[in-house]
């Protein structure tokens, strides 16, 4: 057949060849490199066990390792030739974000870029931007399962920047609360204290406060002594300021749009820990010349156009300063402090101390019409006030200033503030009082303890009813 013929052919076209001509390819050197980081995240403020590994490597050995500014290379473990550990501390204000990873051991370094990636372990939620002399809604969301919320957490943020929880919505991951900014407050990372272990919990991220210059309140002409018309509340808080000179001060905002109107805040000094108010009218007693800031405040009414009016309510024609008196917690003790009826207008204001969670008590005498105006802040305060047969006055009576409760008791349920936000002033004004001598008493709740809390009361002179 044709085939067989062939198959000779074939065979003589195929040279002979032996078993040291066969070939096979050069083998291909591999070089040390590193191929992974284990965990490959980390929190700021945290310390961590790191594991890297490497193919090809001959780590021998203390080998010097880097994860960049601001983490520390605590100290490195050689497990084999292939793999070490090294136990890191990142520093709170170390910079979030990818970082490369880098081994020395020998004259060449390696390094796996972008391999560890430090992360905040807060995240902070805010209804808008944080505004110098604002107020903001502020959630924190804890990402790190490891360091839970627990106990009494303290949150605070730049300078002038100071944040209230709501204790009843924390849990172990959520925070929320309340985020107060001084007029002169500065950017600054959000930090979470534990105050009974004295402890960082967490840093978050910065918090940039925005600069932002009160509007100054003009003078009409007539009527208020201050006045702007047709403001829109373009935030949740409006910033204005005025000249106060010594006299009682009252506020009011109004609205077309709404049925309540906004709340109007004073702050003197540009500071929330000195705020009176959280109402839509409101009183203040200014004992000397100052430039006092007013902050108006809707969180709801964002785009409303408003009007705020300040007036000179009642010049303080005589200024007393009273100094506190202890052990002070009863009526008839003899500590009780007398102001006389010489006076048109007094005013007590100082910082009080409720160290034995007992009273702070005045005892004044009034003419016929006068009135007591009595505003507290700070700790968790009830204030009484009572003629001389220990009856509560009609108008007044049990106006609390309570964190705990958020309830009002007693008799006259008047008070002009949110219940709740116990930052705020329990404010309250009495009707016009028949000639006597009138007590007007502080408790200070067992919660409080030694929580100082601030203390304003004011004698409005009425001489005719």
């Amino acid at each position: 057949m044709r085939s067989t013929r062939l198959l000779p052919l074939l065979f003589a076209l195929i040279p002979a060849a032996c078993g040291d001509d066969i070939k096979f390819p050069d083998q291909v050197e591999v070089n040390p490199a590193l191929n992974g980081v284990f965990p490959a995240k980390g929190f700021t403020d945290r310390t961590l066990r790191v594991e890297i590994s490497g193919d090809a490597t001959e780590f021998t050995g203390t080998p010097t390792v880097s994860f960049g500014a601001d983490i520390t290379v605590v100290s490195v473990e050689l497990s084999s030739p292939g793999t070490l550990f090294a136990n890191i501390s990142i520093a709170g204000a170390a910079a979030v974000g990818k970082r490369d990873v880098v081994v020395t051991n020998g004259a060449d370094p390696l390094t796996l870029t972008a391999a560890f990636d430090v992360q905040n372990p807060l995240e902070v939620v805010l209804d808008g931007p944080v505004l110098q002399g604002g107020l903001n809604q502020v959630l924190i969301i804890n990402h790190d399962p490891e360091n839970p919320f627990l106990g009494t957490l303290e949150v605070t943020g730049g300078t002038g920047v100071e944040v209230f929880l709501d204790e009843q919505s924390q849990t172990e991951s959520i925070a929320i609360g309340t985020m107060f900014v001084d007029t002169d407050a500065a950017s600054g990372p959000l930090v979470v204290n534990d105050i009974l272990l004295d402890t960082t919990v967490s840093r978050g991220p910065a918090i940039t406060v925005t600069p932002r210059a009160p509007t100054a309140l003009t003078a009409p002409g007539k009527g208020p002594a201050f006045q702007v018309l047709g403001a829109t509340l373009t935030n949740t808080t409006a910033l204005f300021s005025f000249a106060g000179t010594p006299a009682l001060w009252r506020g009011t905002t109004s609205i077309a749009s709404l049925e309540t109107p906004l709340n109007l805040i004073w702050l003197p000094g540009g500071k929330w820990a000195n705020a009176r108010g959280f109402a839509t009218d409101d009183l203040l007693a200014i004992p000397a010349a100052t430039t006092m800031n007013v902050v108006v405040f809707d969180g709801f009414a964002i785009g409303s156009v408003f009007d705020l009016d300040v007036d000179n309510f009642h010049d303080l024609t005589g200024f007393v300063a009273l100094a506190e008196v202890e052990d002070n917690d009863e009526f008839d003790n003899g500590n009780g402090q007398v102001v006389p009826d010489t006076q048109d207008v007094t005013l007590f204001s100082g910082l009080l101390n409720s160290d034995d969670t007992g009273f702070d008590d005045l005892v004044y005498n009034l003419e016929d019409g006068d009135q007591l105006h009595v505003t507290t802040a700070g700790a968790d305060t009830v204030v009484f006030i009572f003629d001389d047969g220990f009856f509560p006055v009609d108008g007044n009576g049990f106006e609390t200033n309570s964190f705990c409760c958020g309830n009002l008791v007693g008799l006259a349920a008047n008070d002009d503030i949110n219940e709740g936000a116990f930052l705020f002033a329990s404010d309250t004004t009495s009707v016009q009082l028949p000639a006597g001598t009138y007590f007007v008493e502080v408790s200070a709740s067992f919660f409080a303890l030694d929580d100082p809390y601030d203390m304003a009361i004011t004698v409005i002179h009425n001489p005719a009813l």
